[in-house]
């Protein structure tokens, strides 16, 4: 016989392993993204090159 006590913890729901259809969408998620991540890398250089023209402007027309 057991008691249940509001102070049980609950056990954890168990986690299904990833059906096909995910495992192929992370799978894809990950081949664009690799490919892509040196574009976010220039894109990053740009505009920080753009914050320095531009602070550099404003600092020069004191």
């Amino acid at each position: 016989m057991t008691v249940d006590s509001p102070l049980a913890t609950p056990e954890p729901p168990k986690r299904e392993a990833p059906n096909l259809l995910a495992r192929v969408l992370i799978i894809f998620g990950y081949m664009m993204a690799i490919p892509l991540f040196p574009f976010a890398i220039r894109i990053v250089q740009e505009y920080e090159r753009g914050v320095i023209f531009r602070l550099g402007r404003l600092v020069g027309a004191r």
